[in-house]
């Protein structure tokens, strides 16, 4: 049975590729362009993948919203600020762009 992602993210570009790639790893994937649509899809997601740096809330915003805090948080993000944070609230952290191979690495061990 695979395991279904919830990715959140307000660059299509950057969360249509990550949905992209993770189908290919075998990922069912669910897509949310905002952390007011992302808070309505965390039912039945494994893990969840979010940007930090969204508008108006924030990924850190998304990850005291929700109430599963047994579901895997990843942050993903380029910022230089983005591991500390993650670091404070007790989450993973992976920079972006991107590197699939790591990214897949730590969700194998999911």
């Amino acid at each position: 049975m695979s395991k279904t992602v919830l990715i959140v993210d307000d660059d299509d570009s950057v969360r249509d590729s990550t949905a992209c790639m993770l189908e290919t790893m075998g990922w069912k994937v669910k897509t949310a362009s905002s952390v007011e649509i992302g808070v309505t899809m965390v039912s039945g997601a494994n893990v969840i993948l979010s940007a930090p740096e969204m508008k108006p809330f924030s990924g850190v915003d998304f990850f005291k919203m929700i109430e599963q805090k047994e579901i895997p948080f990843i942050l993903m993000s380029g910022s230089r600020d983005a591991p500390e944070i993650a670091r404070e609230i007790g989450i993973t952290f992976v920079v972006k762009p991107i590197d699939f191979k790591a990214l897949g690495k730590i969700l194998s061990e999911i």
